[in-house]
Formats: C-alpha cells, structure tokens, sequence
C-alpha cells in the first residue's frame, strides 16, 4: 500500500504540474457562445442509453504484434533491418559469410545486431548461451582448450563509421574497407574449423550479444523544451542519450531516424516534431519512470509502424492515439478530474454503453514477458486475477496476452507485466464508450484527461461518476464537441499498481525433454546467376542426425514444395551447398530439412527467398540479356562526377556526382531542349553595357534597377559550360531585375505542361538585402524560389501547367528595400525548357533548338528462361523506391517503357 499511495502521489503531482488540454483552453471566454439546452438534453440521454451496446468503438483496443526476434541467428541477407532499443539480448542477422584460408579452414561471419545506430553498448558475448570473453574482451581472439580459434570485432554503428569492421585473422574474399557498415551496430566474427584435430571447432557454434539499445531524443534532457534542461535536441540525433523508457523511445521512433550524406530515412516513422503532441509523451515517460516501467527488445522495419508504438506504448503502460494529424498518448495512472459534464452541456443525441462486451470483461490475464532467466525467451507469467470480478462473473475468464516489449532481468519478479495486466483487466470492466454531443465550451478537452458526470438522473447509471475523455471529435458546421468517454474508477490504480508478478518455472534440466530432431541452421544465399541459384544450410549437430534434403516452391508455403536434392548424407553440423539450375526468373524460396537415419524429420528450416534471373543495372556496363537503342547522343555524369556525351546507341550508366557511385541506366523519352543557346556562345566579359555581354539571346529588358550586372568569367567545369554574372550596388526600386535566357525556340499553349530547369551556384557575396529569386515560366504565377544555394552546381526545377502561351524561362530578382546593399555572384549552366511534367538529362544547345532521342532499352526474358505472355516487372530506382508494371513478353522480348516514375533504373525483377 505505501507503494501505491507513494506512486500516485507521484502521478498526482506530475498531472498538476503538466498543462492538459482541458486546463489551457478553457476559461477563454468560449461560454459566451455557448447554445442553450432545453429539456431535450435529458431526452436525448434516455434516447441514447437504448442505443448505447450498439456503438461501434472498441473499448479495448487489439495487442500489439512486432515481429523481433532476439534469440535466433538469421542468415538472410535481405532480411528487415533490426532496431534494438533497451537493454536486451541480440541475435545478429548474417549479412555476409566466406569461408578462406588453407582448405577454407577460417569461416567468417558479419552480423547485423541494429540498425539506427549507433547503439549505447554491447557488453557481453554468448556462445551456446554460455557468456565467453575475447583477449581484448569484447573484441580479440577467444581460445578453445588454450589454443586460438575463435575471433570479434564488434562496432556500436557510428553515422559515419571511421573504418570498417577488420578481420583479425585471414583475408576473406570481397570484404574490404568499402564495406564500414556506417549506421550499424555490428560483429565480426571468424571461426576456425579442423575436422581432423583436436581443440578445434566442428560446427558453427550459436552466438548472442547483450547490449543496450538505440540512442533516443528525451524532451526532458532539452533546454529548448519547457522545464527541460541539456543538450538533447529533437533534429540532432549526435545530441540524442540512451532510454529505457518505452514512451521516450516511441517518441523518438515516431520522429525516425536519418542517416547518410543525403539525410535518408532508415527506420522509424519520419513525423516532424510539430505533428507530435510531445507533452503527452513526456507526462506519460514520467508515469512510466515514477512506477519504474522499462522496455526492451527488438523490432525491424518490416514491422507495422503502428504495431511497433503499440508495443512501446504498451511497455510504458499505455497506448498511442492518433488525434486528427497530431500523434499523442494516453497513460494509465491516477487522474484529478478538472472540469463537469453538466446535463445542460449535452446538445445532441447521446450513447452510453453500460459495459463492455463479455468477449472483453475478462477477470484474469496471463501475461507473456522476456525473460533473461530463461535466456530472454517470451515466457508466460503467473495468471492475474481479480477475485472481485471473478466472484461477480461467477467463473474464470481469462486469456493470454504477449508484452514483447517488457523484460525481466535476471533475479527479478515479472512485477511490471503483473501491473500492465491488472490495469487491462481494470479498463476491461469500464463502462463505454460514452458518446456526448456536446457545447463549444468543451473544446480544450483531450486524450486523457479526466472529468466527471452531473449527478443527474438523465445520465443513469454514469451519472456523479468521473470519465476519461477517449476521443474528441469537432463539428464546426453546429458548434458542437463530440466527446467519447469511459468511466474511470479510482481504486483500480491501486489493486493494478500493487500486483507482484510470478515468474515462468525455470525447466527441470534433468527431465528429458521428449525427441524432436534438431533443424538445420544457417540456410543462406550463396550466389545467384540469370538461371541458377546456390544455396547452404548448415546440418543439426545431434549425432542422431543422418541426412538433408533441400525443398523449393515458386511461394512461401513449405506445402507447395518439392524435393530438389536427393537424401545428402552429411557429418553433424557440416554446412552443405547445393546449386537449382535452369530457373526461371521470379521469386523462388527454399527449405531445409534434417532426418534420423529412421526418416524422422525436423521442422523445415525456412523459407528462404531467392528472385532470380533479374537485371542488375549496378557496373559501367549493360548486364547480358539488355541492349539499348538511341538515335542521338546523350550527356549524364561519369564516374569522375563530370558531365560527358555518351554515343549513340549508347547506355548512359549514370554515377551518383559526388560519391562516384553507380546509380543505374538512365532510360527516358525523346525531348526537345527550347532554350536556345545554354551554353556561353556570345558571352563577354564585362559589365554589361559597357563592353560586357551576355550570351547570345540572353536578355534582361527591365534593366537592373540601380544594381550592375557583370560578366566575371566564361570557362568550362567538370563538363559544363558556366558563366559567372555578378549582381552589385545599391538598390533604386524594389521591381524586379529579369535575366531572360530564352528567347526563342516553340511557342506554348494553355494547359500544356512546361519544365524549365538550370544548374546554379552561389559562389561569391550574399543574398543579404535580395528578397528572392524565382525560376519562372514567362509571366506566370507559381515560380521556383531559388533559396538555400551553395558553391556546388545543383538543378533547380520548375514545373508549371500553363494558363497563357508564356512557358519561357525567367529569373527574377527581388530586392529587399531602396538603398539596400546588392552583392553576389552566380555560376550558371545548362539551361533547359521542355515540354512534359519532368525535368530529363541536359541537351546542350548552341543557336537552335536541340532534340535528345529516346531511349530504347530492350531486355532478353528468354535469357532467363521466361516464356512469352503477360508478366508483372519491378523497376527499381535509384533511389530505392519501386514500381511494379504490367509488361508483356513477346519474342522472349520486352521494352522497358519511357515514362517510369523515374528515369535511372538500378534493377528490373520479374515479381
């Protein structure tokens, strides 16, 4: 009981100190709109209590599902990347195997232990559950009888990483200083195997690594938050500190987490902090702190998002609630009512559920935690039981419920989840939902907070009871605030804060568990080809085992699979290859399955998916089965970042211009440069008008308006024809300066679709006193700011449906004020005006109009075994994103279209 009145003091406190929706809205004058209530609001209510088991809400809301699994070694290399958070155990997924040395003595292994990184700590290493240390403890060579043979590096996941994750014996092949791994936590390990010797190892032993998780943003360690105080910020993930907390991580999930030199997205949800109700998950994490409520575990970005701030929520004894484009939360704890529910307020027909489903009104839970006892498998708790309840319902009525997030640690009681399931199985026996039309006035009300009912007999058996507000919905067109309540009864926080939890009996090591044969392990893609795939899996290590056979089907269900191996007579624990030939291009998946010399098989180990035979567009070169056809040149980046003409006829394998990395081949439609002359031609150095030029046909008709306007130099980068124009002096009018470089070329017409495009530097002075600078098409509206250039020419778009016969390209500057200073000098190049909705690789022109052929990239099928007729095609960008299309193959042919979402494909995949 001290326990208990300790924590709701505790909440009690954090609830007043913590400005809830109710409280800051109200008193703001709202009343004196209100609408006047008649003796309908009491009709309406008895009307509502006939109608109220009818209303479609669910009271209690579905557990949450994630898929992470801490124990298991995973060896699929395309598998969801895993996010860690807490103090948990972790499996690792293999991303990378090799064996080498004399008589592929060394196997090496890179597992992936989290992505989001970097992680807070790895602290121990496991093998077959048993903790081992290295020379160097966590990293060196760990000895087996005295003699060396096993070896780790381990990395937190650093964004970027300063190496990569080195072997400490041996050169496996293909594994270089290319490979670092920024972003994620990681180990290295190699193993030395001699069938023949003694002190050595025989098989690949089973590996964990316990650790703390990833980093996350707490409001509360941030100066710039009210009442917060550090250097944590919100868009800064290097200032982000390591939580225990699951409301802290399901803020930070909720934010995500970006990485690399473009800031990509890796995990997470990717909400901007405003759409986020960050007082309610602060208020929540200090709840879940005050009664001592963690999380841990592991999820992946396979999981539903949702699923995952369930799972987290849930862990901090709560839940997420999505509030029109807002994200908030609600926590279980002791609430102080802060306003009334007066008959008057009600003014419109009302529901009211006296209970919950009898399917929901459980009066007992068995809840499911991990458990480190059990080496932090999900273990069922001893069952929760109200006998109060019981009593009234007159029988038990239970059921199990999993908590993946809630652990206990070593030595402990499951005291957290004993909590959590006494609290569901109290809101389980609220009465709701409660649905109440009412006045204006209750607009400031929220998720959460708590209000009470008028003790009016209208309101029946709610009536003088306090009330949770559920849900708030606002109809602007009759001024009323629909509110969805539940009763909230305030000795339940005691009996659910007060519960002791039973932990899962540990197992009898010496009763002998009844004969299951061991699965093989480690099934993994080796290599795949345009019509094979190689396969391996590593065989049980029981000497009851005899012999593998390996299965496959064209879907994942091991019932459609068929043998593809005869029985393979192994040695326990050796790893066995195996290669499908003659394939057909598509997804395949495999299994592997263990017998007895009796034919007593394992479960399949599996499925594995395989998608084979597709188009890898990844090297400088065409992949065999693909052939382009382009009756013109075409200029892309080189992998010196310089832009080149390519022949006709041609691929153009376009490179990333900064990381020289391989980005795809870029196919797209024939298109018309309009813009005459973007390159130099004409151009003079000089201030113009006094013997400086611009190029030819490049104009500027509204003069500068008090600035000048001077050519600095003419010269060619990396491929590109630039002119340096500086803008200085001192402002005479705030009207537009227009630099006009297109002059010529096809006329347009209304509701035609125009992209006009440049590439543009700020490589001297300031936009100090330039309001702004637009990219537009002639006179119409919606114009391309031109904000936040570097010294590093960029393209800059500007996609516009006419409304006029204006689409020729203008850049406009503003100045900020008369007399205001003007100094800066822009590099320009490439300035491209063509018809359609996107902006395509640069034609260089030079006094006409210049055309760009299309390409025509045509793809062998029959090369990967694919007959003729309607298939369905992945196209694969490069920046990751997908798009399936319907194709067909005819003459074991097919031509990749022109108007793909985008134009720099990276792989095409028959799906």
């Amino acid at each position: 009981m001290a326990k208990v009145l300790k924590i709701a003091a505790v909440v009690v406190a954090i609830a007043a100190a913590i400005p809830s929706g109710g409280t800051s809205l109200l008193g703001a004058g709202l009343m004196s709109t209100g609408i006047a209530a008649t003796a309908a609001a009491a009709s309406a209510i008895a009307g509502g209590l006939a109608l109220g088991l009818n209303v479609a809400i669910a009271m209690t809301a579905k557990k949450p599902k994630v898929s992470g699994v801490q124990t298991s070694w995973s060896a699929d290399p395309d598998a969801a990347i895993p996010i860690v958070f807490g103090r948990t155990l972790m499996s690792g997924d293999i991303r990378y195997r090799k064996q080498h040395g004399n008589k592929n003595k060394w196997d090496t292994i890179v597992s992936v232990l989290s992505g989001c990184g970097p992680i807070h700590a790895i602290s121990q290493t496991y093998m077959e559950k048993e903790p081992i240390s290295f020379s160097g403890g966590l990293t060196g060579v760990h000895q087996i009888d005295g003699h060396d043979r096993i070896w780790q590096r381990v990395q937190l996941g650093a964004c970027p990483e300063a190496s990569y994750l080195a072997p400490l014996v041996g050169t496996p092949p293909a594994w270089t200083t290319a490979h670092k791994l920024s972003g994620y936590a990681a180990v290295l390990n190699t193993f030395e195997y001699d069938a023949a010797g003694d002190h050595t190892l025989t098989s690949t032993p089973r590996f964990n690594w316990l650790g703390e998780g990833v980093l996350c943003y707490d409001p509360r360690q941030d100066s710039t938050y009210p009442g917060g105080s550090g250097a944590c910020r919100w868009n800064n993930p290097a200032t982000w500190v390591y939580s225990e907390c699951g409301w802290i991580q399901a803020l930070t999930f909720a934010i995500g987490w970006y990485q690399g030199p473009n800031n990509i997205r890796v995990g997470g949800v990717g909400m901007d902090i405003g759409a986020i109700d960050v007082p309610a998950f602060v208020e929540a994490a200090n709840v879940a702190d005050a009664n001592a409520w963690k999380s841990g575990g592991r999820v992946t970005t396979a999981d539903d998002k949702w699923e995952v701030m369930k799972s987290l929520a849930q862990a901090g004894g709560g839940e997420p609630i999505r509030y029109g484009a807002i994200l908030s939360c609600f926590v279980n704890s002791p609430r102080v009512s802060i306003g009334t529910i007066g008959i008057e307020d009600v003014i419109g027909q009302a529901s009211i559920a006296t209970a919950q489903s009898i399917r929901d009104r459980v009066n007992g839970i068995t809840p499911r935690y991990t458990s480190e006892d059990h080496f932090w498998e999900q273990v069922p708790a001893g069952t929760v039981i109200n006998t109060d309840y019981r009593a009234t319902d007159g029988r038990e009525r239970t059921k199990m419920v999993a908590y993946p997030m809630v652990q206990c640690e070593a030595g402990e009681t499951p005291d957290q989840v004993a909590q959590l399931a006494g609290y569901d199985i109290a809101n389980a026996r609220e009465a709701g939902p409660i649905v109440l039309p009412l006045k204006l006035r209750f607009l400031g009300y929220r998720a959460g907070d708590c209000l009470t009912i008028e003790d009016h007999p209208a309101f029946g058996n709610i009536a003088g009871k306090d009330v949770i507000v559920l849900k708030r919905q606002i109809d602007p067109s009759t001024c009323t605030v629909t509110l969805t309540l539940r009763t909230e009864t305030p000795t339940k926080h005691e009996w659910a804060l007060t519960r002791v939890g039973t932990p899962a009996p540990m197992t009898d090591s010496t009763s002998p568990a009844p004969f299951s044969m061991e699965q093989p392990t480690l099934l993994t893609l080796v290599a795949t080809t345009t019509t094979t795939a190689t396969i391996s899996a590593r065989a049980p290590t029981t000497d009851l085992f005899q012999y593998m056979v390996f299965f496959a089907a064209n879907t994942a269900n091991f019932a459609d699979a068929v043998p593809i191996t005869p029985q393979i007579v192994d040695a326990p624990g050796a790893v066995r290859q195996v290669q499908e030939i003659d394939m057909v291009a598509g997804p395949r998946f495999y299994w592997a399955v263990a017998y007895t010399a009796d034919g007593i098989g394992s479960d399949p180990t599996g499925p594995l998916a395989v998608n084979v035979g597709g188009f890898d567009f990844g090297s400088a070169s065409l992949p065999s089965g693909a052939t382009i056809a382009r009756a013109s040149t075409k200029n892309r980046i080189n992998s010196s970042g310089s832009l080149q003409s390519v022949a006709v006829d041609t691929a153009a394998i376009e490179y990333h211009p900064t990381t020289h990395a391989v980005l795809g081949v870029s196919v797209e439609p024939s298109a018309s440069n309009e813009v005459t002359n973007n390159g130099t031609s004409g151009a003079v150095v000089g201030v113009i008008g006094s013997g400086g030029a611009l190029p030819t046909g490049w104009t500027m008709p509204e003069g500068g308006a008090g600035v000048t306007v001077e050519v600095k130099a003419i010269t060619t980068i990396a491929g590109f024809d630039v002119i340096d124009i500086q803008f200085s002096g001192t402002a005479t009018a705030t009207s537009v300066l227009t630099l006009r470089p297109d002059n010529a070329g096809s006329a347009a017409s209304a509701g035609q679709t125009w992209t006009n495009s440049l590439y543009l530097a700020l490589i001297a002075g300031s936009f100090s006193n330039v309001a702004n600078i637009q990219l537009r098409a002639g006179s119409e509206a919606g114009g391309t700011l031109l904000s936040g250039l570097t010294s590093t020419l960029s393209r800059y778009t500007n996609t516009r449906t006419l409304t006029s016969t204006s689409a020729r390209q203008v850049m406009r500057y503003n100045w900020s004020a008369i007399g205001a200073a003007i100094n800066f000098t822009l590099r320009i190049a490439l300035l491209q005006r063509e018809l359609g909705s996107k902006a395509t690789s640069p034609i260089k022109t030079s006094g006409t109009v210049a055309t760009r052929a299309a390409d025509a990239l045509v793809l062998s099928w029959a090369s990967r075994n694919v007959p003729d007729g309607a298939i369905t095609v992945r196209y694969t960008f490069d920046d990751g994103s997908t798009q399936d299309v319907a194709t067909t193959v005819s003459g074991g042919n097919a031509t990749v279209p022109t108007n793909l979402s985008r134009a720099i494909i990276r792989k095409v995949e028959k799906v």
